[in-house]
């Protein structure tokens, strides 16, 4: 690992063995990071390089909207309130709690230019969960909105690590906007090693208690420059929205920095309930859309009271995606309103399927569940390109390769699903 710009060692002292990590592959030319990276610096400084400083970064339906240098200028700010005013110093955890606002995401991004490390929880989480959260990650200081201080509170005295609480959203002098708005414009990031890390992501701990996992700054990075760039394929005149929480990795890279890594905007709604998310969609003219399946159901119903022909994209997470809610009629009777071109982390995507020419993504060789009978035609079926062998065609739903992995028929390597017996499986195309 590269020589660490912590001081406060102690996420790298409580990493796993190095020989319980999975394999890192970061063999494409675009996936060669310099040793020493910041992600903030390079999606949000780097973005004025490129040119992005008068375009739109952030937008809230009050009306506030943040070109690149103007949210730039916000981080910048409080980094040097964290630092100067608050005792942060490189790798100490600094606990996020406030729902979707711009200035959350200027605090995500001033706590990485400091060189610390963010620690994103979930409004929703009481006392019990915090200190679950805070005593696990040795939090030593945090970032609240005021309108969710009393949980914050009520955990504070199981929390010996917990030193220091700034208030966001709030007009008092001693509030974090206050503390920032003397402070200069510019900020010399911290040189972090792009294997230092840069969040701390807990699980919701509906098993159990809470667990965190370890992201390095140069995995932020990843995560845009791979799934969304081949798969998502958005643009820099895209609007993005949603309503997983920027405390979940599908809220922080679909609402965040997938739209900020390709000098694209982000609309962020505090309460993302389906019908205030399709009133946003319409009133903002929004394009990308990340939600759950939960929402997509619920909206599905509604779209037809709303203009949604901006949409074109749009991504689910957090369970299997049905096929009744992604093909349904509901979707396909509203033509000006419909939900299109749903593309699920869970399934393979069309627009890979179609740059594939008929080889596709691989798939898997799965038994129907139904007893036997026989998937629908437009299901698609499987080819098995075995080594010296033919190739056979057999029936497979298209939610059905995920199941597969899980229950252990299948085994995902390298982006090739293979059965038990090592044999390479694909699509001849079942998505076009």
């Amino acid at each position: 690992m590269t020589s660490t710009a912590h001081v406060d060692t102690f996420a790298r002292d409580n990493l796993p063995p190095r020989e319980q990590w999975p394999d890192l592959i970061f063999d494409l030319p675009h996936l060669h990071y310099h040793e020493r990276l910041n992600a903030a610096d390079e999606l949000l400084d780097r973005a004025l390089e490129r040119g992005f400083a008068e375009r739109t970064a952030i937008v809230a339906p009050s009306g506030l909207r943040w070109t690149y240098a103007e949210l730039l200028q916000q981080a910048n700010r409080i980094a040097h309130a964290l630092v100067e005013d608050l005792g942060v110093v490189p790798g100490n955890r600094v606990l996020l709690r406030a729902p979707n606002t711009p200035l959350i995401a200027a605090c995500w991004f001033a706590v990485l230019k400091a060189g610390a490390i963010a620690v994103p929880t979930m409004p929703l989480l009481r006392a019990k969960e915090l200190t679950d959260v805070i005593v696990k990650a040795e939090v030593s200081h945090a970032l609240c909105d005021a309108r969710l201080a009393a949980e914050l509170d009520n955990a504070r005295a199981a929390c010996p690590s917990l030193r220091t609480i700034a208030w966001c959203a709030t007009d008092g002098v001693d509030g974090l906007e206050a503390l920032a708005r003397g402070k200069p414009p510019s900020f010399d990031n911290v040189r972090t090693a792009a294997d230092d890390t840069a969040v701390i992501a807990f699980t919701s701990g509906t098993t159990g208690k809470p667990k965190g996992t370890m992201h390095f700054h140069r995995d932020l990075l990843a995560a845009c420059d791979c799934w969304p760039r081949a798969i998502l394929r958005a643009t820099a005149d895209d609007l993005f929205t949603g309503s997983p929480p920027l405390a979940f990795t599908f809220g922080l890279g679909g609402l965040l920095l997938f739209p900020l890594r390709i000098g694209a905007a982000t609309l962020l709604l505090e309460k993302p309930a389906p019908d205030a998310l399709l009133a946003a969609i319409a009133e903002h003219k929004a394009t990308v859309l990340f939600t759950a399946p939960t929402s997509y159901r619920a909206m599905a119903g509604m779209t037809a009271q709303r203009d949604l022909h901006t949409l074109r994209k749009c991504v689910s997470a957090g369970e299997a995606l049905p096929a009744a809610t992604r093909h349904g009629d509901r979707y396909r009777d509203h033509r000006r309103h419909r939900l299109d071109r749903a593309v699920s982390y869970f399934h393979f995507a069309r627009r890979s399927a179609r740059a594939s020419r008929g080889d596709g993504p691989p798939c898997s060789r799965v038994h129907s569940p139904r007893g036997g009978r026989h998937w629908p035609a437009d299901a698609g079926r499987c080819r098995r390109a075995a080594r010296g062998q033919g190739a056979d065609r057999l029936p497979l739903p298209r939610r059905s390769a995920p199941d597969a992995i899980r229950e252990g028929r299948l085994e995902l390597h390298r982006g090739r699903l293979s059965d038990r017996r090592g044999r390479l499986l694909r699509f001849p195309g079942a998505y076009r």
